[in-house]
């Protein structure tokens, strides 16, 4: 897990120009009252579980949600609402700082351990 955020930054760097956005499907399924439980329930299992088990430390669970939020939020922002902020910056910064961030959530520091 030592790369992760530079291999998941660089793979949501890839996502632009594909014809499906699995953001926009996420979106629209998340504003339905009778699918975002069952939508929930996939990510938590088929993404948010899977993760947890491989970060080491504690809260390992509670990381992969904010794993999973950071990229959801980056990937909105980006593709779905196409904020200027993010738009106007050139894709290699933009890479940088989002591995930075999902790296510091995996890599989570020795103080943060022990908050609650």
């Amino acid at each position: 897990m030592s790369n992760f955020g530079e291999r998941a930054a660089a793979i949501m760097d890839m996502k632009s120009g594909r014809g499906f956005d699995p953001m926009t499907a996420l979106v629209r399924a998340s504003a339905s009252p009778a699918c975002a439980p069952a939508l929930r329930n996939a990510l938590n299992r088929q993404v948010i579980a899977p993760l947890a088990l491989r970060l080491e430390g504690p809260h390992a669970e509670a990381r992969a949600g904010m794993i999973l939020s950071v990229m959801a939020g980056y990937d909105m922002m980006l593709r779905v609402i196409r904020i200027a902020a993010l738009e106007d910056t050139a894709s290699v910064e933009r890479r940088h700082r989002l591995a930075v961030m999902l790296q510091h959530l995996v890599d989570e520091p020795l103080h943060m351990q022990d908050a609650d």
